[in-house]
């Protein structure tokens, strides 16, 4: 089974789009939307794709009611290859603050990427990611 995953440029969002958060984290230092050098899974995209698959614990979440739910997830990637902040900006459901949020946001958490580049220097870097709940996978996992 595969999730598909798709990696997005961020391409911006307001202050009222956001659905859930994981803290307040602040960054003292630039936080980049456009480097030299993007971030990237450790292993490359297909190993992520494998890695969700293989890796996102779907046990007790509710079953969608459609086919599919999906949380589009910003991340901000430390020089260190870290994901420091992340944030759920919108969903495929126009459900309120959601476990499948909640879910993508804990999972996300701990990916590591190679740091983005700029200037030859690892920076602070913006990527989105959508997370996609499949209700054929959910219910397989109860």
């Amino acid at each position: 089974m595969v999730i598909i995953l798709t990696l997005i440029f961020c391409s911006g969002y307001s202050q009222n789009s956001v659905k859930y958060c994981d803290t307040n984290k602040v960054v003292d230092e630039p936080v980049y939307l456009l480097v030299d050098t993007m971030p990237e899974f450790i292993g490359g995209d297909e190993n992520l794709i494998k890695y969700i698959d293989d890796s996102l614990d779907l046990s007790g979440l509710p079953v969608p009611k459609g086919k599919y739910i999906i949380s589009y997830v910003t991340v901000t990637i430390s020089p260190e290859g870290n994901v420091i902040y992340s944030c759920v900006i919108m969903r495929s459901s126009s459900t309120p603050i959601s476990a499948y949020d909640k879910r993508a946001i804990e999972f996300v958490n701990t990916l590591k990427f190679t740091p983005g580049i700029k200037n030859g220097k690892a920076v602070h870097m913006v990527r989105n990611l959508p997370i996609r709940f499949e209700a054929k996978r959910i219910k397989k996992a109860r």
